[in-house]
């Protein structure tokens, strides 16, 4: 076994896979770029080397200084995680020229199933089954083109390296061809470096399938069983399932074979993923292969007690495989839900920040495949969350004997999970594992997009809105009085209101002011009054009585208001003196505006340019995410403010037309 690796990530994989390093005995070393100095990773790490830079091509991209710090820090194995090198080939070679052990699979297969269209022609004469499509040689886009109109739309367009839902498009018709294959190129060349796309038929209401394999140094090869990845958004996961639940054991058998005999095919060595789409007639074709440990790989874990991590560690160093295929059973079910920073009420725009404000459940574990509740988790309080890294900020998985308690599980989870100073996904989260279609495993592939109305927030002034806005004014009485008395705020216990003076409040929700007053125990809004007493309220966990009715929230002062979680759902209120939204004029005199934060990686129009409403006008890139921003009004362009290259903050004019 190892004595000293180095891990060529960061964020939670990289914490992840320190943390089975420390249970071996193993010294780990961290790397980290400029953003990332005081991040969690890092401290966890025996020693970390600085890699300068602040995006993915000048750190954790960079094989040169991450090749020269394993060198200085004699290591003797180097674990990529997932994403950055994890896939590179010549990152393994060199690795492997310079006497350090590559901790995954040979150069030769990560080369082999990193090429979309070289692996399916591969697996076709095996005769694995594919899905139809074009994968060969030939990038010219009108014979792309032609191919696609063949093919039948709607088509998926894909790029042949890399994986993770990058270099991809889903096309509906002819008319939209090129410009999506060119969009497709574009982000497969920022992500991969190599802009060459397959071609896929798309697969109508499919469910996205994959199995975890395990290859030792020896040709012993093992599958973990499946996993069901069908919640996703733009071809991202979103939750994870494991087992496929609507799997009988004969198709279960039969996609694990399948998998392990495509590991056989190249020579595979270590943890890799076999992904699959299956149609509504349990019909599966092979979709790609990852060449590297998953994201979800917990929930494996959680369903066959084994650590994924450990045993890479174990088949790098040499050691056979110790399990087999008759030994490996299925215990209960687990699912996994990932939390991004993102705002849901913006299309998911990217949303970097301070993580400000961090509760987490009760009685969760980090890293640990026998708990019941897992978190696995790279951020940590105060961390800044900037727009150079992928937006995912933890996942939380549960178990349980059933997918129903599993899911009631997440939900407790989910609901005691709060996260403030960047906006994420933790409810909108919660609204899908809520939804009676995911309930009762109705979900395919296109889920999120099918029930986007029923699982985005619900905005509506309701009875929880109202409790949590009694709350908020209750919680900034509490801060005023007691400040004004110079008690300590945040740590009183039982206290019965008898402050005479009336408190007035007035509050925006959602565009709505809400004016009223708090005096004698009461508040007083909407003709309606609400006796108040509180219970506890210990750093910002309040318990109150409202008309003899206890509720729990927790309550957070924050920039312009007040943050209230109540019963697993987040409410803003914000005084209306502070609340500062773009000015109507803006958009009638044709400014546009950046709807995110991000670098401009292509501008579209020149001065001058006669525009129609809906034509492209330049496209961003943050977290790993495109996005293309559109002409709100027909018009003619007078200013372009921001060139390819340059970084701009969400809000910032972008252009000017009239």
């Amino acid at each position: 076994m190892f004595t000293k690796v180095l891990v060529a990530n960061r964020g939670e994989i990289a914490c992840r896979i320190i943390s089975s390093l420390k249970q071996l005995g193993i010294k780990s070393v961290a790397v980290y770029s400029e953003p990332d100095v005081n991040s969690k990773h890092v401290d966890m790490a025996d020693e970390a080397y600085g890699l300068g830079g602040f995006n993915s091509q000048t750190s954790y991209l960079n094989i040169d200084k991450i090749l020269n710090i394993a060198k200085d820090a004699k290591v003797e194995a180097i674990h990529p995680g997932y994403g950055f090198l994890s896939e590179n080939y010549l990152f393994a070679e060199i690795c492997l020229k310079n006497n350090i052990e590559f901790i995954g699979p040979n150069a030769t297969a990560i080369k082999i199933m990193g090429q979309k269209l070289e692996s399916k022609n591969l697996l076709k004469e095996h005769n694995i089954p594919v899905i139809p499509g074009y994968s060969g040689n030939n990038q010219d886009p009108n014979y792309l083109l032609k191919e696609a109109n063949n093919i039948g739309y709607p088509v998926l367009i894909k790029a042949s390296s890399g994986g993770g839902g990058k270099g991809m498009r889903l096309c509906d018709s002819q008319l939209n061809f090129i410009k999506d294959l060119n969009a497709a190129k574009r982000e497969a060349k920022a992500s991969f470096d190599n802009d060459v796309v397959i071609l896929e038929k798309y697969i109508i209401s499919p469910r996205h399938i994959e199995v975890q394999i395990l290859f030792d140094k020896y040709g012993n090869g093992v599958y973990l069983y499946e996993r069901d990845c069908s919640i996703q958004r733009r071809h991202q996961k979103v939750i994870e399932e494991a087992p496929f639940e609507l799997f009988d054991d004969n198709l279960r058998e039969k996609i694990g074979l399948n998998a392990v005999e495509i590991g056989r095919v190249v020579n595979y060595i270590n943890a890799g993923t076999v992904e699959f789409l299956l149609d509504k007639d349990n019909n599966f074709y092979f979709m790609e292969m990852n060449t590297r440990l998953q994201v979800e790989h917990p929930i494996t874990e959680m369903i066959t007690g084994l650590d994924l991590v450990k045993l890479q560690l174990q088949i790098a160093s040499g050691d056979q495989l110790n399990i087999n295929q008759a030994n490996i059973k299925i215990k209960g079910h687990a699912i996994e839900a990932r939390i991004y920073a993102e705002d849901i009420d913006n299309n998911f725009m990217p949303s970097i920040g301070k993580i400000d404000y961090l509760n987490l459940p009760d009685n969760y574990s980090s890293f640990n495949n026998n708990a019941k509740i897992r978190i696995d988790s790279g951020i940590k309080l105060h961390d800044d969350i900037s727009m150079y890294y992928d937006p995912m900020l933890a996942k939380i998985i549960t178990f349980g004997e059933t997918r129903k308690e599993a899911i009631n599980k997440l939900n407790q989870a989910l609901g005691s999970t709060n996260i403030l100073g960047v906006k994420n996904n933790v409810e909108f989260l919660n609204n899908i594992i809520n939804n009676e279609n995911f309930k009762n495993n109705v979900i395919d592939t296109s889920f999120i997009d099918s029930n986007i109305n029923k699982i985005t927030k619900n905005k509506a002034f309701n009875q929880n809105t109202k409790i949590s806005l009694i709350i908020a004014i209750y919680y900034e009485y509490l801060i005023k009085y007691n400040n004004k008395y110079k008690s300590v705020w945040n740590s009183i216990d039982r206290f019965r209101l008898n402050y005479n003076d009336p408190f007035e409040f007035c509050f925006e929700y959602e565009n709505d002011v809400y004016q009223g007053y708090l005096n004698n125990g009461q508040v007083i809004f909407e003709s309606e009054n609400y006796k108040i007493e509180l219970v506890k309220f210990v750093d910002h966990k309040i318990h109150i009585i409202i008309n003899n009715h206890l509720y729990k929230a927790i309550a957070v002062h924050h920039k312009n208001g007040i943050y209230i979680f109540n019963n697993s759902k987040q409410h803003i209120f914000n005084y209306l003196q502070q609340n500062s939204t773009i000015n109507d004029d803006i958009e009638s005199t044709g400014v546009v505006i950046s709807p995110m934060p991000g670098t401009v990686i292509s501008v579209k129009v020149v001065i001058g340019d006669k525009i129609e409403k809906g034509a492209d006008l330049l496209t961003l890139e943050a977290m790993k995410i495109e996005h293309t921003v559109k002409a709100n009004q027909f018009g003619i362009i007078r200013s372009v403010f921001f060139k390819e290259g340059d970084i701009v903050a969400a809000g910032d004019k972008l252009i000017a037309m009239e």
